[in-house]
Parts: structure tokens; sequence; C-alpha cells
């Protein structure tokens, strides 16, 4: 019953891992491709700034929601490694 309600299991709370999965993929690619500016300061701030803006929002959306189409996590994820890239590149090459 409850799967038919909320169309996610009761046991599994897969939006928390996919959010999960989505924030390890988005930064851990981020820094990895950074290599080069691991001894900035300013990269270590601007990646602890857009990962609370990260948290922040998801946490806000995801209490709001009952359920997220995983497929959503895989358009997102690369959206947001997009503009993380672009920011970071922005920043610590001006």
């Amino acid at each position: 019953m409850h799967q038919a309600r909320t169309g996610g299991s009761p046991n599994l709370p897969l939006k928390w891992l996919g959010f999960a999965g989505m924030t390890a993929i988005v930064f851990g690619y981020a820094i990895r491709a950074c290599r080069g500016s691991w001894e900035k300061q300013e990269f270590w701030v601007l990646l602890g700034l857009f990962f609370a803006v990260h948290s922040g929002l998801g946490v806000f959306v995801l209490l709001r929601v009952p359920t997220v189409p995983l497929v959503l996590y895989a358009v997102l994820t690369g959206i947001e490694y997009v503009v993380l890239a672009a920011c970071l590149g922005f920043f610590l090459d001006s």
C-alpha cells in the first residue's frame, strides 16, 4: 500500500541515496578536475560555498517532495557539474 501511494520503497530512502550519489559525483569530479588548484584557498572556499548551497537547496526540496525519479538525478548531475566547473573556472582563472 505504501509503495502504491507514494511511488517509492518504504524501507529504502531512494531520494536521499540519489542525492548523496549526485553530491559525490559532482564534487568528486570537480575536485579531481581542479587538481592544480588544491593548494589555493580560494578553490576550497568556492567549493565549500557551492556545497552549502547544493546541500541547502537539496534538503529543502527533498523534504517537500515524496519521491524523486532517479533519472532526474542523472540529468541534474550533469547540469550541476557544468555549472560548478564554469564557476570554478571563472573565479579561479581571473
